[in-house]
């Protein structure tokens, strides 16, 4: 991440916000300045340890253009599941579930092992769509996200088939 974004050749601003932690912080700290820390178009935060509904609280506060997952290991991940319910752009790794979440219409799917170039390419890509063609993906991306992992909408959806099969079976 820290070097794609030393990539990234856009005269825009990069505001990168880094939650988590963990026992390679203060190594990416460090990486990171020495990376980044002479670019003036890029400002970076680490975060840390942030509980869940203080991110949804960022999300809800800021206008987010992005969020990037460059995990090797996944289950169905979450995190992008809540970007989405704001209708934020996803770029992440194709590993575990990403792929039942990411399609082409709601951001990119990059190999486990990806090149960094192509990542910064995917980072400028969406950095340089023009205001319409950004609504316009957002407006799919929390469409998708309504339709498919929305608690609310799948546990009516779910009762309603619980409902369906109850009813059948008194026939």
């Amino acid at each position: 991440m820290i070097s794609a974004l030393g990539l990234v050749r856009s005269p825009k601003k990069i505001i990168w916000n880094h939650f988590g932690e963990g026992p390679l912080e203060q190594e990416l700290k460090t990486f990171a300045e020495k990376s980044l820390g002479n670019l003036s178009r890029i400002e970076y935060k680490f975060m840390g340890r942030v509980m869940n509904a203080q991110i949804l609280e960022f999300y809800n506060e800021n206008n987010v253009d992005l969020l990037i997952n460059t995990s090797s290991s996944e289950g169905i991940p979450v995190s992008i599941m809540e970007a989405q319910s704001y209708g934020i752009p996803v770029i992440a790794t194709d590993t575990g579930g990403t792929a039942e979440i990411i399609g082409k219409e709601t951001g990119i799917l990059l190999p486990v092992d990806f090149d960094v170039a192509d990542l910064a390419r995917q980072i400028e890509y969406l950095l340089n769509l023009d205001l319409a063609e950004k609504a316009r993906m957002k407006r799919v991306i929390y469409d998708k996200w309504k339709m498919n992992f929305n608690a609310f909408t799948n546990f009516e959806k779910f009762l309603k088939n619980i409902d369906t099969i109850v009813s059948s079976d008194k026939t």
